[in-house]
């Protein structure tokens, strides 16, 4: 039993894109029992939507998943893992640059 650890750091740190592209966030997490994930954008709770979702496959590897990015998803994220032993957590900066031609 133990509580949850990132192994690897949410890489990268910052990521600069332009709006309406995908980009891919990764870590890697442990943990025993496997930690539960919650997403935080801007200190809000995240949940999956058509532009974003959370994976994580049974050993631990992560990916935060940006399929098309746009002007609300622009901040800081953090991506805490918790389990009945404790939590841990990791943060990245995702920058849209905005542009003009979509509206």
């Amino acid at each position: 039993m133990a509580a949850p650890h990132f192994d690897q750091p949410l890489m990268p740190a910052m990521n600069n894109i332009l709006e309406g592209t995908a980009t891919i966030f990764v870590a890697k997490v442990s943990g025993d029992p496997k930690p539960t994930l919650e997403v935080y954008q801007d200190k809000e709770l995240k949940v999956k939507s058509k532009t974003f979702e959370l994976k994580c496959d049974d050993n631990g590897n992560l990916k935060m998943v940006f399929h098309r990015a746009g002007r609300d998803d622009d901040g800081t994220y953090k991506i805490v893992a918790k389990n009945a032993h404790g939590e841990s957590h990791v943060q990245a900066e995702l920058l849209i640059e905005f542009d003009p031609t979509m509206g």
